[in-house]
């Protein structure tokens, strides 16, 4: 709805964190990249994940990350 174009993937690290999370914990993404993971497939992965659904299925099962959107303001230049 906000129509974001950026977005911050969050949540820190644990001992059962992912290697999907893993890698992309703490950095930011283009609306398109993100929904290219809906794609992918990674152990723990939901059922009925897509290009719509990754931002609230996100890393897959009892992920506690979360994919904030971010105004382009806030994004390093690093990564864009």
């Amino acid at each position: 709805q906000l129509n974001a174009q950026w977005f911050l993937y969050t949540g820190g690290l644990m001992k059962t964190t992912r290697p999907f999370c893993k890698a992309r914990n703490g950095k930011f993404f283009r609306r398109e990249e993100v929904e290219s993971w809906g794609g992918e497939d990674w152990d723990g992965r939901m059922a009925g994940t897509d290009s719509k659904t990754i931002f609230v299925t996100r890393g897959g099962y009892n992920c506690q990350h979360a994919i904030l959107p971010v105004s382009e303001a806030v994004v390093p230049n690093r990564f864009k």
